[in-house]
């Protein structure tokens, strides 16, 4: 009988083990099932629960309506995750960021000051989003010039559809987010704003929409002739990600319906 090594327990249990400890089951699970090296190989789970009721963080439960095992989050059952985006620029544009020096040998996308500066980003909402939960994005950025004394101000024009054939990409919706500027040289700063509810505003997409496998597309920009942004100096941009509540480690679908 073929096995396969279980993750090596840590001194403290925390969700990124029990993720790969859940990754390593499901394989079992599938071997059950599927012919090659693992066929025949068995697992036994002894009173696994099947509620989240009562469980603590990073716990495991088996969903008994969708057989998924579950990883319990926060305490509406949901941790927190990321859906990073990289600055880049694909390809040469009258507004693009310069490409700067930062700090020594370190560059990156410098925001001119009294200009318009904009990027692109694409993000794809993973197997492990809790359905229907609010998408909040948020900007990675930092100064050269110590300043507290003025503001800055990041826009977002978000477009999203659901894949597999089930609709167009929207009409973009249009928001963004002010963060007081830092009386420390280069400290990392991160300006958030949430761009998904259940009731959305004209600023936000429907999180009812939200769905495993859609794409969300984002323009980020600065406009440094803004009367609302004041910082009288170029801001760094480091990253641009989106925040996202998981409460699973996949789905039991790859394609709709992912989770009967």
């Amino acid at each position: 009988m073929t096995t396969t090594r279980l993750p090596n327990p840590p001194t403290q249990y925390g969700q990124e083990y029990m993720s790969r400890l859940l990754n390593q089951i499901n394989q079992q699970f599938r071997a059950l099932d599927q012919p090659g090296p693992l066929r025949g190989t068995t697992l036994n789970l002894v009173l696994l629960p099947t509620s989240a009721t009562g469980l603590r963080y990073g716990d495991v439960w088996l969903d008994p309506l969708t057989g998924e095992l579950k990883l319990v989050g926060d305490a509406a059952y949901a941790g927190w995750r990321d859906l990073p985006g990289i600055p880049q620029v694909r390809a040469a544009g009258a507004n693009d960021p310069v490409w700067s020096t930062y700090r020594d040998s370190i560059k990156q996308f410098k925001f001119d000051l009294g200009t318009l500066n904009e990027m692109w980003f694409e993000y794809h909402v993973n197997h492990d989003y809790k359905p229907a939960s609010d998408l909040h994005i948020h900007v990675h950025w930092s100064q050269i010039v110590a300043d507290a004394s003025k503001v800055v101000k990041w826009y977002f024009d978000i477009s999203y559809a659901k894949g597999y054939n089930q609709a167009p990409f929207s009409a973009i919706v249009t928001t963004s987010v002010v963060q007081n500027s830092s009386a420390v040289q280069y400290q990392h700063m991160t300006a958030e704003v949430q761009i998904s509810a259940a009731s959305p505003s004209v600023a936000q997409i429907d999180s009812d929409s939200i769905e495993v496998d859609g794409i969300i597309l984002v323009r980020v920009y600065r406009d440094g002739a803004d009367a609302a942004d004041t910082l009288t100096q170029a801001p760094f941009l480091h990253a641009v990600d989106i925040h996202y509540q998981t409460d699973r480690v996949s789905t039991k679908n790859k394609a709709p319906n992912f989770y009967a």
